[in-house]
């Protein structure tokens, strides 16, 4: 078999031949997965004006195209040129960009509204306007909310806004935001914790358990809030050896209808469980799967690791 990794980002200019580093924001890193070597492979680089240069892919040399463009807010330019690129293409593409295209926090958060075991919180997309504007878009929108940059990941957000009046106050103006209705997670000892599970080939693993005692929970957590309390370390460690197919019906149902539901091969979910199910972060392509924590304490990531890579070796190869 042979494979062709597809990157790029909206940001580059030209062109970088497959032997240079090439830093791509907005691209996945579940390539890192393979264990197994194909026969031969290739990155290609997508720009926004690849039609307009003289490079040109052959693509019809690849037995599959493995796209690790994933972020429609960040690359919009490169993902449409890839939807154009591999219109035609006989061989099998992972993440199809067309795909990847419907997976902005508002577009997710409209496709999970309505499934089963799922609270999918509303996301407004506010576009680059003026303080009056933004006040007419997000008038009548359930506050608390958060407001964070479109583009933006790992627990960057402006603020948790009670009002109109505060989310004008943290508007960047020129910019486009997404603001999202806030539930309240937190569990009845009062800590907020958050899993991440990521689909690869429809198969459901879970990549991490953290804890913490604020809202926007994220990986600097484990080192500050969880490494000093074994009972939170064991608490993760378990939940990864027993795996999803420990948790409640429930739990696992809105898993696997968020996953249906984004019809991607290889995707990323961030959210809480409820007794009544999931509660829905954020659900996309570009949550990255490492790195994974060096602490000894925290061992137990491998086999969340191990689980993922033959779930991905199974994606590529089929067994």
């Amino acid at each position: 078999m042979t494979i062709a990794y597809l990157v790029g980002t909206d940001a580059h200019k030209t062109i970088e031949p497959d032997e240079q580093g090439v830093a791509t924001h907005g691209n996945t890193d579940f390539f890192r997965l393979r264990t197994r070597d194909p026969r031969g492979y290739a990155r290609l680089h997508v720009t926004p004006d690849y039609f307009s240069q003289p490079v040109r892919y052959d693509l019809g040399r690849f037995d599959l195209l493995l796209n690790l463009v994933t972020d429609p807010d960040q690359n919009p330019k490169v993902l449409a040129n890839l939807v154009r690129l591999v219109k035609g293409y006989r061989g099998r593409v992972i993440n199809p960009p067309d795909k990847v295209l419907r997976t902005t926090r508002d577009k997710v958060a409209r496709a999970c509204a309505s499934l089963p075991h799922v609270v999918a919180p509303r996301t407004l997309r506010l576009a680059g306007a003026g303080p009056r504007a933004i006040g007419k878009l997000a008038a009548g929108f359930p506050f608390p909310a958060i407001l964070r940059l479109t583009g933006t990941h790992t627990g960057q957000v402006l603020g948790l806004v009670e009002d109109l009046e505060g989310l004008v106050s943290l508007i960047a103006e020129g910019s486009e935001h997404f603001l999202t209705e806030f539930k309240d997670f937190s569990s009845p000892d009062g800590l907020f914790r958050k899993y991440r599970f990521v689909v690869i080939g429809g198969e459901i693993v879970m990549r991490h358990l953290l804890v913490s005692d604020t809202w926007n929970v994220h990986a600097a957590d484990r080192r500050r809030f969880m490494r000093e309390r074994p009972e939170l370390v064991a608490e993760e460690r378990n939940a990864i050896d027993y795996g999803i197919q420990a948790l409640p019906h429930p739990v696992r149902a809105g898993l696997a209808a968020i996953r249906d539901a984004i019809g991607l091969d290889m995707f990323g979910v961030d959210c809480a469980i409820s007794e009544n199910g999931v509660i829905l972060f954020e659900a996309n392509a570009t949550m990255n799967f490492f790195p994974l924590s060096s602490d000894p304490q925290f061992a137990h990531l491998g086999k969340a690791l191990v689980r993922a890579q033959a779930a991905f070796d199974k994606l590529l190869f089929g067994v």
